[in-house]
């Protein structure tokens, strides 16, 4: 009689046991995302959260970054379709920009539960100009020189921006929709548009003297810091969120999620692993 008490006891604190552990999925890119994420994935444990992370190779939404509904049928896998659809729980690799260009153009809902961290922005010169810069910061020497940035509409007015912020060009005040706000270029740049993802080639090849890039996508593509000549400072527009639904907002695993990717112990981790190119915003 007691062996059969015994054995429904302990089946009870099982079945109450695997009803307790919760799961969780998040979409996200590898590098930095993905790492962060399984960084945490211990702690999660702790309170009895298994973590999924998804991983996807590419996010880019024609339709996102053109603002265009119409190339969205060319559009690969989003993480905020999977978000919305329920394949994932959450999301993690975007920023605010480009989650709020999404929700303008599909119509929907998504918000951020937590700002995680800033990669800049930074302009690169070839060596020999950004040796010359350094010395004597005379924007002069860039006259008539090549400056390449981003084709993507959502991240080209924050290049363009950067641009301005150098002294490099100068647009209407207020907020600009593109180089058909250029109202000065001083330097006579020849300014051309090409995919983010070839930008640090162009530099490594030097068929541009300027490129303005994502640092941390430089960065693995091994363009020197050397050749940085202005990094962006820390701007929360473009920090990377962790986003989800209305719905899921206010779950106990996405606050223990947030709880655990804004923690000292992941603080330490971005710091120590990306050397200043990842910043944490918390």
């Amino acid at each position: 009689m007691k062996k059969t008490l015994l054995a429904l006891l302990l089946g009870s604190l099982a079945t109450f046991s695997l009803a307790e552990n919760q799961k969780i999925t998040v979409c996200a890119t590898k590098s930095p995302n993905g790492e962060i994420l399984e960084n945490i994935k211990p702690m999660l444990k702790q309170k009895g959260i298994d973590l999924d992370i998804k991983y996807y190779n590419s996010y880019n939404d024609p339709a996102v970054m053109n603002h265009s509904i119409s190339n969205s049928q060319f559009a690969p896998k989003n993480p905020n379709k999977e978000t919305i659809s329920g394949s994932c729980t959450a999301n993690f690799f975007q920023n605010q920009a480009y989650l709020d260009a999404y929700n303008q153009i599909y119509k929907t809902n998504l918000i951020s539960v937590g700002s995680i961290f800033f990669v800049p922005f930074a302009v690169y010169a070839t060596p020999d100009l950004s040796t010359s810069y350094k010395k004597d910061k005379n924007l002069a020497i860039f006259k008539n020189s090549m400056l390449a940035i981003t084709d993507s509409s959502v991240m080209e007015i924050r290049a363009e921006r950067i641009a301005e912020s150098m002294g490099l060009l100068t647009f209407k005040s207020g907020n600009i929709a593109g180089l058909d706000d250029l109202v000065n270029n001083p330097y006579n740049l020849d300014i051309v548009k090409e995919d983010s993802a070839i930008l640090p080639n162009i530099m490594l090849n030097k068929n541009s003297q300027l490129v303005v890039m994502n640092a941390y996508q430089a960065h693995l593509e091994r363009v020197p810091d050397s050749q940085i000549i202005y990094k962006e400072p820390v701007n929360p527009y473009y920090s990377n969120i962790v986003v989800t639904t209305a719905q899921n907002a206010n779950k106990p695993e996405i606050k223990e999620l947030i709880n655990a990717l804004r923690s000292d112990s992941s603080k330490s981790f971005i710091q120590s692993k990306y050397n200043g190119i990842v910043i944490p915003t918390f």
